[in-house]
């Protein structure tokens, strides 16, 4: 995962977790060393930072998340710190004169920015399905760590119940605790399911803000779908 910090005013930097993220020009020649000291007007590059969450201090605070490995799969090209940094070298070998120069942007490169390059294939973008605003990206990561501690509590449930079921030689315990817990998580996905769809449908049809409304939702229904069920499995037996 990378930062890119956006341009405020500039057109391809308008809302990329909705239309996806282009360079300046696709069908520019500039190279990469142009693109590091130079810094043109058109380039086929989109520059961005492993500098992960925050990004570079005092650039825009507005910004995005890039999925490399998403971004990868849809055709990006990904251009290292390192390789960017061998581009660098290699140019001021073939052009001594510009040694204090490249110095300066290795410098750069490593103690400040520590850029990466991306390269969509001619006539694309980075598609909005790799691209994450930082809260919506938050969000998931909560999610999934709510995920893994309501496991944690269901295993921890059930080994209670097993103690309790042996203690009083029954299995009206365990199996209680089973029931509450097949039908809390059951009803659970279900309202999971009906809250996904809704808030994906109010927020934006593709990309991680369609998902991300589509958590917030599914949050919310799955809570209270859970919690259906474990009344409807107390039910049962009480």
């Amino acid at each position: 995962m990378v930062v890119r910090h956006l341009r405020l005013k500039a057109p391809a930097d308008i809302q990329p977790h909705i239309n996806g993220l282009w360079p300046r020009d696709p069908l520019s020649k500039t190279s990469i060393v142009q693109h590091i000291i130079d810094y043109p007007r058109n380039t086929p590059y989109i520059s961005a930072t492993t500098r992960f969450p925050k990004g570079v201090p005092g650039w825009n605070k507005e910004k995005v998340y890039i999925d490399l490995d998403a971004a990868q799969k849809a055709g990006v090209k990904v251009y290292t710190t390192e390789q960017v940094a061998t581009e660098l070298n290699l140019y001021k070998k073939a052009y001594p004169h510009t040694a204090q120069r490249i110095d300066a942007a290795l410098k750069n490169l490593y103690k400040v920015e520590n850029e990466v390059l991306l390269e969509p294939e001619q006539g694309k973008s980075i598609p909005s399905s790799a691209i994450w605003k930082p809260e919506i990206y938050q969000f998931a990561q909560r999610a999934q760590v709510l995920y893994v501690i309501s496991l944690v509590f269901t295993a921890y449930n059930l080994g209670a119940a097993t103690n309790q079921s042996i203690k009083e030689e029954s299995i009206r315990p365990i199996a209680k605790e089973t029931i509450k817990q097949a039908a809390g998580w059951g009803t659970a996905w279900m309202g999971f399911k009906i809250g996904f769809a809704s808030g994906a449908l109010f927020t934006s049809e593709t990309g991680p803000l369609a998902l991300g409304g589509g958590l917030i939702g599914g949050f919310i229904c799955g809570v209270y779908g859970y919690h259906s069920g474990e009344l409807l499995g107390n039910w049962l037996f009480d």
